[in-house]
């Protein structure tokens, strides 16, 4: 073999490597621009909500409890209160549920441990504080001491957890419901309900019986309520009532308007400290 025949062939062979080495190289940078895409799509992918549970709270006289979530309220025909829970969030295996009778009421309450909950659907900087008593119960004025002052906020450090609550409820049972941070809604509801938000907007429609509705900001939308009294209260925010039967029927907000149409009832009160007041027998 000539020496012109040997330089050809060290050629080829360098070529040949160069090749394999640009290729494993190639290789190796779209394995990288894998893996971060990969993370990227992690990052960005909220956590799903675990499956939900199911609880039946029996009695007539029940009262649930919750800091963050949306809280969805139906009619039910069955024999008891029944309640889905859904949990979400990162610290989501951090929530407990617990059942059982507190005073006079049988009760379900949704526990989160610390003293200061995420939850993103309030909106960054948004925050509430709720006085969240050791039995896990809130808001509804009983006298039980050593009281935690917990903050749920939109933003944060915090535990990152939620419960979405659907609560299907029989004809003439006695709900009170009472949640820190969220959406409440109410469909076709026949007994004796009251809701109560620290912090989210309430919408109600086709409801029978006494209904008392009560948020610290946000706003109350109300459509066929028919019968018993109806109570609705926002410190800040919006009222609309449309086609109501009531024999007491009260409207207030701190600050905001208020909307009533096609509405009878036996007594009307109707107070805002700042904000219109529409109201029309008839019409929209």
């Amino acid at each position: 073999m000539n020496i012109l025949h040997r330089n050809l062939i060290r050629r080829h062979d360098r070529a040949i490597a160069a090749t394999v080495a640009g290729s494993s190289l190639l290789l190796l940078l779209l394995l990288g621009l894998f893996a971060v895409a990969l993370v990227a799509l992690a990052l960005a992918t909220p956590p799903l909500a675990d499956a939900a549970e199911r609880y039946t709270v029996a009695g007539k006289d029940v009262a649930i409890y919750n800091l963050a979530g949306r809280l969805t309220v139906e009619a039910s025909k069955g024999a008891a209160v029944e309640v889905e829970v859904s949990t979400g969030g990162r610290d989501a295996g951090s929530i407990t549920v617990e059942t059982g009778s507190v005073g006079s009421r049988q009760t379900l309450r949704v526990r989160y441990p610390g003293k200061r909950v995420v939850y993103a659907e309030m909106g960054h900087g948004s925050a509430t504080n709720v006085n969240v008593h050791k039995d896990g119960t809130f808001g509804d004025g009983h006298d039980v001491q050593w009281n935690d002052r917990v903050t749920v906020a939109g933003s944060g450090g915090g535990i990152e957890a939620h419960a979405d609550l659907r609560v299907l409820v029989p004809a003439g049972s006695r709900v009170d419901l009472h949640l820190a941070a969220g959406e409440a809604s109410v469909t076709g509801v026949n007994g004796d309900l009251r809701v109560e938000v620290s912090s989210g907007g309430i919408v109600s429609a086709g409801t029978r019986g006494r209904l008392s509705l009560g948020t610290g900001s946000g706003s109350i939308k109300v459509g066929d309520a028919q019968g018993g009294d109806l109570s609705v209260d926002t410190g800040s925010g919006d009222v609309d009532v449309a086609t109501v039967t009531s024999e007491r029927l009260s409207l207030e907000t701190g600050s905001g308007s208020v909307n009533l149409r096609r509405a009878k009832a036996d007594k009307l009160l109707v107070d805002t400290g700042s904000g219109g007041v529409h109201i029309a027998r008839n019409g929209s």
